[in-house]
């Protein structure tokens, strides 16, 4: 192991929420879309500013490009964030920690406690037990994957992503402990063989520059799509546990809204509720309503977003 993976790793040992970050810059950086790119910015890494911050005062990450309205990062040494990358993985898979899971996962959904059971459950249990949520755009699985999106470990990935990586590098990349993929009606045909030879055996295969080479990952499988109709059979029969979802009511949409917002964005629960009762009657896209509760502070402004979104058609009735 060189000294510049050493320098890595021991950074993560005293700031552990790094890992997250520096494996999503290595995807950003390893995709063959961002090649022209000058570099990526703290949202395109799911970070915080001053977590970035702290990587470039470790000289772990680089500022390549700086301008008065945006700045953008790059790793000092990518190959050396990977050897870390692998080995902090390589030790986590030896330790076999239990998966600890907060006690208010999946407050914020309304309902469906049998089903959260079943997804603790199987979180909890010594071999991965693959879930399939199934059900219209925005609605309750969404919010089930950004919910297991909070537990250490895991890591999102879209199947409809046009990235020339796919799959197969992203798990090569990310190690993720626990794998949750949208849209995986979405995928493409390599992404689909990859997935089904990582719910199979755990076996994750990577050919290049014409050698063929085998990694071993335990994966904990949480996938969601509109339909199943597209999905290969033997894809489709990997996951023992799948679970057809209704969109919410306006009610049960405006309840699930104004916990998202209070417990998790931590907006003022009187223009939570606001936002709430506002969007019931236009959309059932959780996501709009988080918008809305970044971007505004009154209801003056809420009023006013809402104005030009419906002006602008960025609002729906309906769930596409």
């Amino acid at each position: 192991m060189s000294m510049s993976s050493s320098k890595v790793i021991e950074f993560l040992q005293e700031n552990p929420d790094a890992e997250r970050i520096l494996r999503h810059a290595l995807e950003w950086e390893e995709n063959p879309d961002n090649k022209l790119r000058t570099g990526w910015t703290n949202y395109d890494v799911r970070a915080r500013r001053t977590d970035v911050d702290k990587l470039v005062f470790a000289d772990i990450v680089k500022v390549s490009l700086q301008t008065t309205k945006q700045t953008r990062f790059l790793l000092v040494d990518g190959t050396a964030v990977r050897e870390a990358l692998s080995a902090k993985a390589s030790q986590v898979i030896l330790e076999e920690e239990k998966i600890e899971l907060p006690k208010d996962l999946f407050s914020v959904i309304v309902g469906y406690e049998d089903i959260k059971e079943i997804l603790k459950k199987s979180l909890m249990s010594d071999r991965p037990v693959p879930s399939l949520l199934v059900g219209p755009a925005a609605t309750a699985k969404s919010l089930f994957l950004e919910e297991l999106n909070r537990l250490p470990g895991s890591s999102y990935h879209l199947g409809s992503s046009s990235t020339k990586a796919g799959l197969t590098q992203f798990l090569l990349n990310m190690r993720p402990r626990i794998l949750l993929l949208d849209e995986l009606d979405k995928m493409s045909r390599e992404d689909y063989a990859a997935l089904l030879s990582l719910m199979e055996s755990g076996k994750v295969v990577e050919t290049k520059f014409g050698r063929r080479s085998e990694e071993y990952l335990k994966v904990w499988v949480f996938a969601s799509c509109n339909m199943t109709k597209g999905i290969p059979p033997e894809n489709l029969s990997r996951f023992p546990f799948q679970f057809h979802l209704r969109e919410y009511t306006p009610e049960e949409y405006t309840e699930v809204v104004t916990k998202m917002l209070t417990q998790r964005e931590k907006t003022d629960p009187d223009l939570a509720k606001y936002i709430a009762e506002r969007l019931a009657t236009l959309t059932r896209d959780v996501r709009k309503a988080i918008g809305l509760g970044r971007a505004c502070r009154t209801r003056e402004e809420v009023d006013q977003l809402i104005g030009t979104l419906k002006k602008y058609k960025g609002l729906s009735t309906t769930n596409d």
